[in-house]
Parts: structure tokens; C-alpha cells; sequence
């Protein structure tokens, strides 16, 4: 709040003006807006992962093994990218997902979803830090 004397040469000396300035705080969420983040940033990792599971599932059948590995890497991309990984985790993710898809015999078992599940849960820290850097 700005405080404004009158100088003595102003019509009505005897008025004295307040200049108020208003700053508009932010608009909080609702409570409907707030549930619904929560749930897409804890269950939306895990949904991801039940789809890559999926994928995998799919290109277990021999007619669609040849493209599992780049369409994997397409996917496992994407995904990071979703999720708002780094770049250069992209990649990595990308990467694993492709290898995932081609490997025989993981049909069976949720992989991706349990992984996503306890990264999400857990949250380690490693996923701020370029993966493969020196740092700790």
C-alpha cells in the first residue's frame, strides 16, 4: 500500500489520499482438481506400465517380432516423454522397452507395471540426475 501526501498547492489541502494497489493471490484448486492430479501423477506411471505390458504380450507373437524392438523404443519414448523425464532418460526408457519387447518369455510377468509401480512409490532421486553421470 502506497501512502500519497497532498502538497500544500492542491485545491483541498485537507483531504488526505490513499492509493491502495491490489495483487490478485492465485486461484486455489478445487478439491475435484486436486484428486484428479493426485491420481494422474501416482497412477498414471503404473497405467503406462500395464500398457507397455501389454506391447509386450502383443509382439510375443512371431509375425509381430521383427518391429517389437523399434516400435518398443518408439513407445518406451513417448512414455518418458509423458512423464516428463529428462531428455537423455527418454532415451534410456526408449531403450528398455524395446529390449523388454524382444526378449522371450516376459509375457507373463508385469515388468513394467511393478517397476513403475515402486518408482512411484519410492521416487528415486536418480531420475533428477543424468543417468550414467558421475555424480551422487
Amino acid at each position: 500500500m502506497k501512502l500519497r501526501k497532498i502538497e500544500p498547492s492542491d485545491p483541498e489541502p485537507s483531504r488526505e489520499v490513499l492509493e491502495v494497489e491490489v495483487e490478485r493471490l492465485g486461484v486455489r484448486p478445487s478439491r475435484a482438481e486436486v484428486i484428479r492430479g493426485r491420481a494422474v501423477k501416482y497412477f498414471m506411471p503404473v497405467i503406462l506400465g500395464g500398457l507397455v505390458d501389454f506391447g509386450d504380450l502383443i509382439t510375443a507373437s512371431p509375425i509381430l517380432a521383427p518391429i517389437a524392438l523399434p516400435v518398443g523404443m518408439a513407445v518406451g519414448y513417448f512414455f518418458g516423454r509423458w512423464l516428463e523425464a529428462p531428455p537423455s532418460w527418454r532415451f534410456v526408457i526408449g531403450a528398455l522397452v524395446g529390449v523388454y519387447w524382444i526378449v522371450p518369455f516376459t509375457s507373463p510377468i508385469p515388468v513394467a507395471a511393478l517397476t513403475a509401480g515402486f518408482v512411484t512409490i519410492f521416487k528415486p532421486d536418480m531420475m533428477q540426475r543424468e543417468p550414467f553421470s558421475a555424480e551422487k
